[in-house]
């Protein structure tokens, strides 16, 4: 069925988006030129991600035959405030495997569209992408969560910089050049990580 993106409440500390982040306490990063220590990463980035997700997507379909269906805001390249909102289809299917496990399959659709990456690099990604993404869900009532647990984002970590600079358009570039930059070494040297869409009928 239809879900809608959560709307933010920043009083309820509630996001469209959420970043789980745990590691040691002497664990850092630097971003925009200042060294955050990784444990304080929920934190910023929750906000950050949820605003993002809020101003890019409206709702998430996902078909009983397996389609992924989405609204997106397709920003106007001249005058980035205006756009209209759009339905992408075809981009993506997904296969419940039960339990609270889905594996997402991006189409050679979704591919034709990646900016940012030189062929081989796509080729790679395309490769390592082509059994499909492990993701959890947990629903509860009215809401629903879709993430990236800490077992996949460690799978993927090597492939991150690639992906984020897939998606890098929506994402500040000073926030990008930290995240890419020290982002497999963190990875490697955290506990827990979860990168979660929130979702509400």
């Amino acid at each position: 069925g239809t879900w809608k993106v959560r709307t933010a409440d920043t009083k309820k500390n509630q996001y469209a988006a959420d970043v789980v982040w745990e590691a040691p306490s002497n664990l850092t990063m630097e971003i925009m030129g200042q060294k955050y220590p990784v444990n304080q990463l929920s934190t910023i980035l929750t906000p950050i991600f949820g605003n993002m997700v809020n101003a890019a997507l409206k709702d998430v379909t996902l078909t009983a035959d397996g389609k992924v269906r989405a609204t997106y805001f397709d920003a106007d390249k001249e005058n980035p405030e205006k756009g209209t909102w759009k339905t992408a289809d075809g981009y993506a299917t997904y296969k419940d495997e039960g339990k609270g496990r889905l594996r997402l399959f991006f189409t050679d659709k979704a591919f034709s569209r990646v900016d940012g990456l030189d062929a081989q690099t796509l080729a790679q990604v395309k490769a390592v992408l082509s059994g499909g993404i492990p993701m959890r869900y947990a629903v509860s009532g009215q809401r629903a969560r879709i993430y990236f647990d800490t077992e996949t984002i460690k799978s993927l970590r090597a492939y991150l910089p690639a992906i984020l600079a897939m998606a890098g358009s929506s994402i500040p570039p000073q926030v990008l050049a930290g995240l890419k930059s020290g982002l497999v070494e963190v990875i490697d040297k955290s506990t827990k990580i979860e990168f979660g869409l929130n979702l509400e009928r």
